[in-house]
């Protein structure tokens, strides 16, 4: 039971998220810097799908703005924002139930797709404006705008209809900050890299203008798959940012709305102009429909090594359920309050009893935390991945899967014929089999020998 001294919000749920949802599946959506991302599904007989965000209350440190964000969120309600349904507390987490968004993020699709016509882009961009436009009038930002900030409803690879994420969870750790050393950034609170960040931002000026300059930034990627600023390596990039160097790779009209978006601020373009400038409204020839998109550089600025993520799914088949099934009867075991969140030592503590669990007493010396508790499906997937690891036999099998030739190797067309089979790979195309064989083919051959499969594996390509 909730001691109400440690009530953070008078309208949460008091009673156990579990008594409403069940985790959906084995798989958890992953971790992320503002909390523990799970998938969960409604208990009720045709329950919706969810997402919950499970956020220490101890991770926290400008509470007062936090709480005053999620209370600005629980009443947005548009359709370019994933929704919060309801929220959940107890003595120690928050749990946020969203909206479900399978799609994966803006930049996944178009390059399942490989391809994206103007008019589509600017339908993408129109949602952009609007989810920014909604959140400003309600004094939120998203404060750290990039493509990954942007979710695709489902996958259906004609539906172009996405949703922001993440509005309002931007405050849990600490005020956004970037560390210089000799004009170099040393430090950041920020993640991945910094090449939708605005000039204001890397001298610590952040204001809703600076998502304005993202979203001129996303829009020059959609439309060529390039950024709007050359450099040689990551730090000359961000000294252009800086100095305002833009190089647009753009034709037509929209080169001239790019351009006053990617201004300084006093200058910058506003949502109400962005909205009423001539593109924004503009019909197009078949000729310019036709973007000629740079994927090969489009790839390059995606967080993720896609190859590897889909290849893991398959290894992971290959651990029996049973195992996975007791995983999940010790966890339950152990959480006796239901919170979904479990001490190491406790695991290690009941496991020493029992011989038969000698195998997971084993793998949990190699599981990380950050405050030595757990979440189930954190904790059921890193133990899945080092047993994986330790037997290089399923990673085997699975190479031998896509070696369709029995050569030796997978070529495009064997990584084509099976994902294509799939229903979340059914519309991927040749072209982008390829780029997936180029994120590991070390020897550029267009093929992925075991070698480098087993490579790709342990993080060493």
């Amino acid at each position: 039971m909730l001691n109400l001294s440690n009530l953070w919000f008078a309208w949460s749920k008091q009673n156990k998220l579990k008594d409403r949802y069940e985790i959906d599946g084995r798989k958890s959506l992953g971790p992320s810097k503002y909390g523990m991302v799970i998938k969960y599904k409604e208990k009720k007989k045709d329950g919706q799908i969810r997402t919950v965000r499970v956020v220490p209350k101890t991770k926290v440190v400008n509470q007062s703005r936090f709480k005053q964000e999620i209370n600005q969120m629980r009443y947005l309600n548009h359709e370019n924002i994933t929704r919060l349904i309801e929220l959940f507390e107890d003595d120690k987490n928050l749990y946020f139930v969203l909206e479900y968004c399978d799609g994966g993020s803006l930049f996944e699709k178009i390059l399942l797709r490989y391809y994206l016509k103007q008019s589509e882009a600017r339908y993408l961009f129109q949602q952009i404006i609007n989810s920014l436009n909604i959140a400003h009038r309600s004094a939120i930002c998203q404060r750290d705008l990039r493509p990954e900030s942007f979710h695709f409803i489902n996958k259906d690879i004609n539906n172009l209809d996405i949703k922001l994420i993440d509005l309002g969870f931007q405050l849990i750790y600490v005020d956004d900050y970037i560390k210089k050393s000799n004009n170099q950034i040393i430090e950041t609170s920020r993640q991945g890299k910094l090449y939708f960040a605005a000039p204001e931002i890397f001298i610590g000026k952040l204001t809703e203008k600076s998502e304005i300059w993202a979203s001129g930034v996303i829009l020059h990627v959609l439309l060529t798959g390039e950024l709007p600023f050359d450099g040689k390596d990551e730090n000359e990039i961000y000294k252009n940012i800086q100095d305002n160097k833009i190089q647009l790779k753009t034709k037509g009209i929209v080169s001239d709305l790019i351009e006053k978006i990617l201004q300084p601020q006093e200058k910058r373009y506003q949502i109400f102009q962005i909205q009423k400038h001539q593109w924004m409204s503009q019909q197009f020839s078949e000729e310019e429909e036709t973007l000629n998109i740079n994927f090969s550089k489009f790839k390059l600025l995606t967080q993720n090594n896609f190859l590897q993520k889909i290849m893991r799914g398959y290894v992971a088949d290959q651990v029996k359920q049973g195992f996975a099934d007791n995983l999940r009867i010790i966890f339950d075991q152990l959480d006796n309050t239901g919170s979904g969140f479990i001490k190491i030592d406790l695991i290690q503590k009941s496991l020493e009893k029992h011989q038969e669990h000698e195998e997971i007493l084993k793998l949990l010396k190699y599981v990380q935390t950050e405050d030595g508790t757990i979440n189930y499906l954190d904790f059921m997937n890193q133990i899945l991945e080092k047993r994986v690891f330790v037997d290089e036999e399923r990673i085997y099998k699975t190479f031998k899967m896509f070696d369709l030739n029995n050569k030796g190797k997978i070529s495009n067309e064997n990584l084509w014929e099976i994902l294509s089979k799939l229903e979340n790979y059914k519309y991927i195309t040749k072209e982008y089999c390829s780029l997936l064989i180029s994120e590991v083919d070390r020897d550029q051959d267009g093929e992925i020998e075991y070698l480098e499969f087993i490579d790709m594996f342990f993080k060493r390509v």
